[in-house]
């Protein structure tokens, strides 16, 4: 791509291992076919590989996966403690329309002509 620059198209095949949100579930998904995409899994992969390596330790990433469970747990708990939202339409349907547009005038076709000209 850096010699020959141009338009292409890539395309990732994947798989969704869980439901479109969390109460949907996956149960409509044949167990074996969620075992045969668990086995690809690009971010398991690639920590098995760091680790083989020896490019990460055992010790490190444990400590990494609790310090961002602990940094996800923190913004949860700020979460809960905000007040709830209090809906306003009005306010809300401000971000939906655009604006009206200031009334305009509609010249006759002859007007029209000279005005574009």
């Amino acid at each position: 791509m850096r010699e020959d620059p141009q338009p292409f198209l890539l395309e990732c095949i994947t798989f969704r291992m869980r439901g479109h949100e969390e109460a949907s579930g996956t149960k409509y998904v044949p167990k074996e076919l969620m075992e045969e995409w668990a086995k690809k899994d690009p971010i398991e992969n690639f920590e098995k590989w760091l680790l083989k390596e020896g490019i990460l330790t055992e010790d490190f990433v444990k400590a990494l996966k609790d310090r961002y469970k602990k940094d996800i747990q923190k913004a949860v708990d700020v979460m809960f403690s905000e007040p709830e939202p209090v809906p306003d339409t009005e306010e809300e349907l401000q971000d939906v329309y655009a604006p009206p547009r200031p009334e305009t005038e509609v010249l006759p076709s002859a007007k029209r002509r000279t005005a574009l000209h």
